[in-house]
């Protein structure tokens, strides 16, 4: 018999200015690196300087996306060359190659038209970028693997079941072992979040003064875009919990944040502590909920007395940030702290909504 306690929980937002740190950048899992210089900040870089980064989709490849690629010249001279971007072998996308000119220090969005393409459970998408120079040289030859990151249209009925999910677009990812699932839906009026944790024990704010808790994060597509950030915590206690607070910049004792919902449960026996979140649009700043809008989304989740900080950004062919200094918040939080410090990623991920999942 599988036992179950249901933590009444309490979710907290936060507001901030979105940050760009475009020179404090290292390309994920990197093996041949080397430093240079820019903006007065050390950086490392591949061997030829060239930083590319696949986006994610966010609808389902099978409705023909157009699919975002970045391509940045760390170099001190231009480069001129071809991009070819390949996926699998039953999918088909143009145009062939593009011609890339590329300034020193220029970024530039190249954009494929998936003309086939299929659906995968997995929810893993391989991409196989090379560039070539003028003089038909390999610069770039690299395998990503990219996700759809996406929120079909659903309204959901908060109360710690996962029974309404099964239309939602699955995201998973393992640290030291243990695997956290993402799933997200919109409704008219709220951002519906479900995040299955896998950890040993699960941590209250009634359990110590660094509970475990997912941070959130959710901005427009712009660099200048308003971030807004959530902290969602559950009680071991039947007599505290069940409270949504807004944290303000200014020092301000938190309040009530009306119409947020959450229902956090646990299983010991599976050892899961599952998170079912309702955000209302309302809360969410400069972010409107409408298909085929793209903006950012991500999630930190904290296990202190486990894996430590959970990144969702770390399968997203993020760039790494060189300094600790980045987007995710820090600090005391009514009762409890939240210590995000030691994130390596912003929280800029590609993320959008959808209609829905067929």
């Amino acid at each position: 018999m599988i036992k179950k306690m249901y933590h009444k929980g309490a979710l907290l937002s936060l507001t901030a200015t979105a940050l760009f740190f475009s020179s404090q950048i290292v390309e994920a899992n990197n093996s041949a690196c080397k430093n240079i210089m820019v903006s007065k900040a050390t950086i490392n870089l591949p061997q030829n300087n060239l930083l590319i980064r696949p986006k994610n989709f966010i609808v389902n490849p099978s409705t023909g996306p157009v699919h975002e690629v970045m391509v940045t010249n760390f170099n001190n001279k231009p480069f001129s060359g071809i991009i070819e971007i390949k996926y699998d072998k039953a999918w088909t996308s143009t145009p062939k190659f593009h011609k890339v000119f590329l300034k020193a220090g220029e970024t530039k969005k190249i954009s494929q038209a998936i003309t086939k393409a299929i659906d995968y459970t997995s929810n893993s998408y391989p991409v196989h970028i090379v560039m070539k120079s003028s003089g038909g040289k390999i610069v770039y030859d690299k395998k990503f693997i990219t996700r759809c990151f996406s929120a079909p249209y659903y309204e959901v009925d908060i109360n710690g079941s996962l029974k309404e999910w099964s239309d939602a677009i699955p995201v998973s990812f393992v640290t030291k072992g243990k695997k956290t699932t993402l799933r997200s839906y919109w409704g008219r009026d709220n951002f519906y979040i479900a995040v299955e944790v896998q950890e040993d024990k699960f941590l209250g704010t009634s359990d110590s003064k660094t509970p475990d808790c997912i941070q959130i994060s959710m901005s427009g597509r712009k660099e200048t875009s308003h971030t807004n950030q959530f902290v969602a915590v559950g009680s071991n206690s039947m007599w505290s919990g069940d409270k949504v607070y807004v944290v303000s910049e200014d020092g301000k004792r938190p309040k009530v944040v009306e119409n947020s919902q959450i229902d956090v449960d646990r299983d010991d026996d599976k050892k899961i502590t599952t998170y079912e979140i309702a955000i209302p649009f309302a809360a969410i700043k400069g972010v409107r909920p409408t298909a085929g809008r793209g903006l950012n989304f991500s999630i930190v989740v904290q296990d202190p007395d486990g894996t430590a900080i959970r990144e969702l950004a770390s399968i997203m062919n993020m760039a790494t940030l060189k300094t600790r200094a980045n987007r995710w918040f820090s600090g005391e939080v009514d009762s409890f702290s939240v210590n995000a410090r030691e994130a390596k990623f912003n929280d800029r991920v590609d993320f959008g909504f959808c209609s829905s999942l067929h």
